[in-house]
């Protein structure tokens, strides 16, 4: 597959559609992605100079599967079942 250098936003809106798209700003999460060779298909800078990388969201569901059987266990799981909410970006 041929990687297309996109030079707006609207571009990369108009080829995934924009509810294709999941917006990133932890750069834990980034970083893990990047690992697993998932790959933005858009970074841009937001507030106070962070950095907001979009995925296109059929990409980042096998390494999000891959994450989560394999992540460590640092009990915030059981946290966020507390509070009743799956931090997760929907994909269940």
């Amino acid at each position: 597959m041929d990687n297309i250098k996109y030079k707006t936003f609207e571009d990369v809106t108009e080829v995934y559609g924009k509810t294709n798209l999941c917006k990133i700003c932890n750069i834990k999460q980034i970083i893990t992605y990047a690992k697993l060779g998932v790959q933005p298909v858009w970074i841009d800078e937001g507030y106070g100079g962070k950095l907001i990388a979009y995925y296109f969201i059929p990409e980042t569901k096998v390494a999000w599967k891959y994450w989560l059987e394999n992540r460590p266990d640092t009990g915030q799981a059981e946290n966020a079942a507390d509070r009743g909410g799956n931090r997760s970006a929907g994909w269940e």
